[in-house]
């Protein structure tokens, strides 16, 4: 069963205007020949328009007009269940609007907790191949010593302090990251549209706001991709380093959340062909 959950009122008009700006995002990204429907003379922006969005829907073009302008108004699953269909969302997109709008599924009751400690000790195992801890943020939590060979131990570094241990800091304000990360442009898209979907459990509270305003003033690469509010769920991703003894790495990385701490997961790296794991095995 899916609740509306009562928030404060700041946070909630946070909410409505990261949802009125993720809907014209995505209104923006479909091309009306896909869907079938006429062009009626030059558009001036790309993608539908409201009424089309509110035709394909079934619902009023005031009213959905009103939903991107993030107006205080109720918001019913069956609602946006049709704007999510008009909009071709897939099960993140959705997932992210039904956050965004207030309405959340139950959460399974879990019986079992595993502390970091005990994840430490299973990452220390899966040695010589990287892994490590981070959370919704991709601040890296805790790792092996494979992951610190693998990224020449910069996160064991002493200039970098405990807040600042973060993938998406590191990518986007370090020049280092491009020389090591080889598929840096291929890859960073996708990090970012999963910090995206993350955020929207997290909209109104502070660490996060800060941290994504940091990145957008210190990075026009960062915000441009924030500003395109593309969603994408952790996956299996292809991952390729250059190594300074070992040259050209290429791993193939996926990831599962421990059921504590919450909000964290696991990145395991696992060699993507023979010289990479003859490589790697050089570490054990």
């Amino acid at each position: 069963m899916s609740t509306a959950s009562a928030v404060d009122p700041d946070l909630a008009t946070q909410r409505r205007m990261e949802l009125a700006a993720f809907l014209r995002s995505r209104r923006a990204a479909l091309d009306p020949s896909d869907l079938g429907l006429l062009s009626s003379g030059r558009r001036r922006t790309p993608g539908l328009r409201r009424e089309e969005v509110a035709q394909l829907s079934g619902i009023g073009v005031t009213w959905y007009t009103w939903l991107e302008q993030g107006r205080p108004i109720n918001v019913s699953e069956s609602v946006l269940e049709a704007v999510a269909r008009a909009l071709k969302l897939d099960d993140g997109e959705r997932t992210h609007l039904a956050t965004l709008a207030g309405i959340t599924v139950a959460p399974l009751q879990f019986k079992q907790c595993v502390d970091t400690a005990l994840v430490q000790r299973m990452l220390d195992k899966l040695h010589p191949y990287p892994a490590m801890l981070v959370n919704d943020r991709y601040d890296v939590l805790a790792w092996n010593e494979a992951h610190l060979k693998l990224c020449d131990e910069r996160w064991q570094r002493n200039d970098i302090a405990p807040g600042d241990r973060n993938i998406l800091r590191w990518l986007f304000l370090s020049p280092e990251s491009r020389d090591l990360f080889v598929n840096w442009e291929e890859e960073t898209p996708n990090l970012v549209a999963v910090l995206r979907s993350n955020f929207a459990q997290h909209v109104g509270e502070p660490a996060w706001e800060s941290f994504v305003a940091d990145l957008c003033d210190r990075s026009a690469e960062f915000a441009e991709l924030w500003q395109r509010h593309e969603i994408a769920r952790p996956s299996i991703r292809s991952k390729v380093f250059v190594h300074k003894s070992l040259g050209i790495l290429r791993f193939v990385t996926s990831s599962y959340r421990p059921i504590s701490p919450m909000g964290t997961r696991v990145i395991v790296y696992m060699p993507d062909d023979e010289s990479t794991a003859k490589a790697v095995e050089s570490w054990a």
